[in-house]
């Protein structure tokens, strides 16, 4: 199916591939050398990355099972490649971690605080406009990944669900404006993860030790460091009743980025260029332990 040549296209470079190792998670340190000398610098492991890679193409393919989009999901920009892996692995999709089991004396994420918090993050014109072009060009809705230790499921339902409503932008009489059709497609992280993990273990480019939390828990912060902005609800210090300005800080410097990309790509050699640049994107993301 297309996942599976979405996935081999990815995977086509042998020196990309998920090392066989014995390992059970490979190490965070690079040796790197320049004018001053040696150092240590944490990156996540390589077989982390490419694990988050083939869930953003996961999620890609349900959203667009789901969402059944009227055309194939191809870039309207004439200069962009029809790669699809490529245009895979550089959409915008957003990121949401509420933390519940050890702190909710220092943060309430009770339901209707949620749902506020949600209403108010992604209210407002500027993001709608964004989500809607968006669904304009890539014939699909914008991807959130959720994430949290939650292991109710009608709260974790909740929570999809709402995000799936956003954004509630309000009208002139103070009523919220229903959305012609669905702007984001918020999908259920964890569980998607664990998948991705198995199939990868039952097609041996994965050792079995990697079935574990630990992998679980990289594979999801990465995500959460690739994403064009992340939410987070999980103690005293990320407990805020909206967080606005951190969607549309990440819509602009997503816009200044893509900007900067296009201006400098010589026709000719576009594919290759946007290729390297969303592999040292990936592959330079700086782990961060917090």
């Amino acid at each position: 199916g297309q996942l599976d040549q979405l996935r081999q296209a990815e995977l086509s470079n042998q020196n990309d591939v998920i090392e066989r190792t014995a390992t059970r998670i490979p190490a965070m340190t690079n040796p790197v050398s320049d004018n001053c000398g040696s150092y240590v610098r944490i990156k996540y492991p390589r077989p982390l990355i490419r694990l988050a890679q083939l869930v953003l193409l996961e999620a890609s393919t349900l959203s667009m099972k789901k969402n059944k989009p009227k055309q194939s999901w191809v870039s309207n920009n004439a200069n962009y490649s029809n790669n699809a892996t490529n245009l895979l692995l550089g959409q915008p999709f957003g990121f949401l971690h509420i933390r519940r089991t050890d702190t909710i004396e220092r943060c309430n994420t009770e339901l209707d605080r949620m749902y506020h918090y949600l209403d108010c993050s992604f209210g407002g014109p500027k993001v709608k406009q964004f989500l809607q072009q968006h669904v304009q060009e890539q014939q699909k809705p914008f991807l959130m990944f959720f994430a949290t230790d939650e292991a109710n499921r009608t709260y974790r339902n909740a929570i999809l669900k709402r995000l799936g409503k956003q954004p509630k932008v309000k009208k002139v009489d103070n009523t919220h404006e229903p959305n012609e059709s669905p702007l984001i497609h918020a999908i259920d992280l964890d569980p998607l993860i664990e998948k991705v993990i198995a199939r990868e273990i039952r097609r041996k480019t994965l050792p079995k030790s990697y079935r574990n939390n630990y992998t679980v828990f990289m594979v999801s912060k990465i995500l959460g460091r690739k994403s064009l902005f992340a939410l987070a609800q999980r103690k005293k210090g990320l407990c805020d009743s909206c967080n606005r300005n951190w969607v549309e800080s990440g819509i602009g410097e997503y816009h200044d980025r893509e900007q900067q990309r296009w201006e400098h790509l010589d026709p000719s050699q576009d594919e290759a260029i946007i290729q390297m640049q969303l592999e040292e994107e990936w592959n330079n993301l700086p782990f961060i332990d917090h």
